[in-house]
């Protein structure tokens, strides 16, 4: 059986190989043919052309003749003084080369002829044919060419090479062609035409006509001698060709043929000869390494195939033990595989499912969307589907579906099947999270939002109006602390019920944090919302049994108006916002409807923000500095307060923007400023001898110190300025430090390791734990100004300022008391132990160039 086939397949290379020699033969003998159409058809128009060419020379000899001839002969007869009359008129140049042009065929007839002519010719024999009437009308277009010439037929259609070369009128020509009445005697009697020529004017033609019939007959012969012997010789290169070819070619391409016959027959081991340097060794060494890839790659497919079976078998037992379902269907959506999980999702067994069709398992109105889902996947576009299986015991369960398909021996679908009820119970606690109250299952403020934009929307489409309430239990928080938070979470949950029975079914209330209930009562006046509000508050204020205890709370109210306070839910949070902040001002129990006062005053809040904001960017703010001195008049620096130059109010206190800038958060980017600006001032202090061991006291606010970012952006400000950043205090206040102690404590030592120092602004005024505070890297404590206003008459005050100095030396740090206006408390606080002090006994904040001047005239230490 496999001689059989090494015989055919020996006759089939046999075959190629023939086919082969024969494709090269007629291969060569195209291009020998080809080589040898061009080379005789180059060499007829070579011959051809050199009979023009021949033709030419001969032409323009007989024109170098005959103008020589005329010139010289003409000067000699006008030289000899011979006298011009109708004896001698024959003598002339014109007259004489008429004749010789007669004559020369008597002499040399070879057909060649020449003759003077003109357009006005005295001659008749002189006159232009037809061709040289054309000639005289190019040259008298085209002044500057010196010959013309063509190849004509004349009447008995013989072949001649007409040349023709203009004649000018010269300067000794107008003695016969000038003005007739200064023309010789003999010339006027002669002639009546051919005057008033001028020099340039063209007189004529020298018209040569040399005959090419023969020239042309003898190189057609030539050529066709030539064409018998280019006809053996490229039948002899079109031999050697061929035999070249053969040996080179066609032997080597019948190596590599049944080379490829053996790879047919699976033989990767084949291998042909790559000896030589041109193309078919390049072609046997590509070959060869074929072979060589073809042998690495089975070996390869070897492996994949032994790395598939084992991954197939890994494929099977993750499938069997996935959590998730998966089934294989036909592309009619049958059933073809399934996995216990999708069993035990199911509740059918496998042999059941391997019955039923995909869409069987949905329930009546899926199973067109599971239909449309698995032509969709078929279109390539893949996702996800939920819907719902149907168990066999006739529960439903949600699912989500992720299929594939391939569409390869009529195609099967893939899909994994993931039971998602526990996620869609997971997303609506999620849902119930973030959009309710966890507490007392109220909506939350954004929900509280929603709803409230609904309901204003048909107030507006009724014409009808409506109240939003904004309601805080006033000391709430003293109820978490003597009861606990558990305590106040049942208070909160028990006026919700309350709430409930006291609202209208179109009314909503919303628990946005902590203490605060918003309610939006729908339909109602100011006179029926104050009413709805009484009822609230009386429902507030009704005690409550908690423990054992009863609990009577009082709230402090606020009421915005819709329309009248504002268009949407945002603007009418504002405003009742605006008018509880009022009420809880104006003291407990206190209900507070928005004004226009009150509209007048967040419109001058709005104002004056953007006017913070423009202020910034204008860079309208300036630093003022109050000296702080030592006990005995030295001074150490100053803190740093900052004033905005109003362009049109002036300097604005800081007690009118300050709160402004802490409440819309400015405060950041300002503090920002007088930071970056502070430590400029220390770096330009430094160059000056007098003024370089000053340092200046920052106040940080609580927003800008609890920016994750703060010690970063403090020490780039030290860096980009180039300060000392043991000339820089930074002042922190108490409500600052018990917000985050242990952050606190971590931004202060990251930036106490750089230099910076610490003063704890208005100490005493807060609630400052001493267990925290000796942690703190602090190098001072300020005494508030308000506990040294009174210090002579109050012992209160005398007395906690007695006992922070005590603190401050026991912790090691310095003290510093503010607000001293007179020489009085300065004494007192020295009899106290305090040693250094700022105020207006020393100096009130003034601008930068009276402080530096203060500081020159003033001695200060290091």
């Amino acid at each position: 059986m496999w001689s059989r086939r090494h015989v055919t397949c020996n006759l089939v290379t046999a075959r190629h190989i023939m086919k082969l020699q024969n494709k090269i033969w007629l291969g060569c003998a195209v291009v020998v043919a080809v080589v040898m159409s061009i080379d005789l058809t180059v060499g007829y128009r070579d011959l051809q052309k050199s009979v023009h060419d021949h033709a030419s020379e001969d032409a323009r000899i007989v024109q170098g003749l005959l103008m020589a001839t005329r010139r010289v002969y003409h000067q000699q007869f006008l030289d000899s003084g011979v006298a011009l009359d109708s004896h001698t008129l024959g003598f002339l140049p014109a007259h004489a080369l008429g004749k010789i042009s007669q004559d020369f065929p008597n002499w040399l007839n070879t057909g060649l002829r020449f003759n003077n002519v003109s357009d006005r010719p005295r001659n008749p024999a002189n006159q232009a044919d037809a061709i040289e009437l054309q000639d005289i009308a190019w040259f008298r277009a085209n002044p500057t060419a010196t010959d013309r010439s063509q190849d004509i037929l004349d009447a008995q259609d013989k072949s001649f090479f007409h040349f023709a070369a203009p004649i000018w009128i010269e300067p000794y020509c107008l003695k016969c062609h000038g003005e007739r009445n200064a023309a010789p005697a003999a010339i006027r009697e002669a002639y009546d035409q051919a005057y008033g020529y001028k020099v340039g004017d063209l007189r004529g033609v020298l018209s040569i006509r040399v005959p090419t019939d023969e020239l042309r007959a003898s190189a057609t012969q030539t050529w066709l001698e030539g064409v018998a012997l280019r006809s053996m010789g490229y039948g002899v290169l079109l031999l050697m060709i061929g035999l070249l070819m053969q040996r080179l070619v066609t032997r080597r391409l019948a190596v590599l043929e049944a080379a490829t016959q053996r790879l047919q027959q699976g033989d990767l081991q084949v291998r042909v000869d790559e000896r030589g340097h041109d193309e078919l060794t390049a072609l046997a060494q590509g070959f060869n390494r074929v072979m060589q890839s073809l042998c690495v790659h089975e070996l390869q497919v070897r492996e994949s195939t032994l790395l598939l079976r084992e991954s197939e078998a890994k494929y099977r037992s993750v499938l069997a033990s996935s959590q998730d379902g998966f089934w294989l269907a036909n592309a009619q959506g049958r059933l073809l595989e399934v996995n216990d999980a999708y069993v035990a999702m199911t509740g059918y067994s496998r042999d059941e499912l391997l019955q039923m069709q995909v869409a069987d398992l949905k329930v009546d109105e899926s199973q067109a969307q599971m239909l449309a889902y698995l032509q969709a996947v078929m279109a390539g576009k893949v996702g996800l589907l939920e819907t719902l299986h149907r168990r066999k015991d006739g529960n439903l369960i949600p699912v989500e579906i992720s299929a594939t398909f391939n569409g390869v021996e009529g195609g099967v679908f893939s899909a994994f099947v993931r039971d998602v009820s526990k996620r869609q119970e997971t997303e609506s606690r999620i849902r119930q999270l973030n959009f309710f109250d966890g507490l007392t299952g109220l909506p939350n403020r954004s929900l509280f939002t929603e709803r409230a934009t609904m309901a204003l929307a048909q107030a507006h489409k009724n014409v009808a109006s409506a109240a939003l309430v904004c309601l805080d239990l006033d000391h709430f928080g003293h109820i978490n602390d003597s009861l606990g938070h558990q305590a106040g979470d049942q208070v909160l949950v028990r006026l919700t019920e309350r709430f409930a029975s006291l609202l209208n079914r179109d009314d909503i209330v919303a628990r946005p944090g902590g203490d605060e209930f918003l309610f939006l009562l729908a339909g109602v006046d100011a006179l029926q919302a104050q009413a709805a509000v009484d009822k609230l508050i009386q429902g507030v204020a009704t005690p409550l049994r908690m423990e054992g205890q009863a609990i009577a709370m009082t709230v402090s109210v606020g009421v915005a108006m819709y329309p009248q306070d504002g268009a949407d839910v945002d603007a009418l949070l504002r405003a009742a916002d605006t008018a509880n902040h009022l009420a809880k001002k104006a003291g407990l129990n206190t209900v507070r409807f928005f004004t226009a006062e009150m509209r007048q005053a967040v419109t001058q809040q709005l104002a004056l923000d953007a006017d913070l904001r423009e202020a910034l960017a204008r860079v309208e703010f300036v630093l003022y500095y109050q000296a702080q001195v030592s006990d005995t008049g030295e001074l150490l620096g100053a803190e740093v307060l900052v004033r905005w130059q109003h362009p049109r109010r002036g300097l604005v206190s800081p007690a009118e923007f300050i709160p402004a800038a802490e409440a819309n958060g400015l405060i950041v980017p300002l503090g920002q400023w007088v930071l970056e600006t502070a430590c400029r001032q220390l770096r330009q202090w430094a160059q000056v001898p007098a003024l370089a061991g000053l340092t200046l006291a920052v106040n940080v606010s609580a927003k800008q110190f609890q920016r994750p970012d703060f010690v970063a952006l403090v020490q780039a400000v030290l860096t980009l300025t180039g300060a000392n950043p043991q000339r820089l205090k930074l002042e922190l206040t108490e409500s600052l430090l018990v917000a985050n102690v242990e952050d606190t404590i971590d931004k202060m030592r990251a930036l106490k390791a750089m230099g910076v120092r610490f003063s704890l602004d208005d100490f005493g005024t807060g609630y400052s734990s001493l267990a925290y505070l000796k942690r703190l890297p602090l190098d001072q404590l300020k005494i508030d100004q308000g506990f040294v206003r009174d210090i002579l008459i109050d012992p209160d005050d005398a007395a906690i300022a007695q006992t922070i100095v005590v603190l401050a030396h026991a912790m090691g740090l310095a003290v510093i008391a503010e607000g001293v206006e007179t020489p009085a408390q300065r004494d007192r606080l020295l009899a106290l132990g305090c040693h250094y002090f700022q105020g207006y006994l020393f100096s009130k904040p003034v601008p930068l160039a009276h402080f530096e001047a203060l500081a020159q005239s003033t001695t200060h230490k290091d």
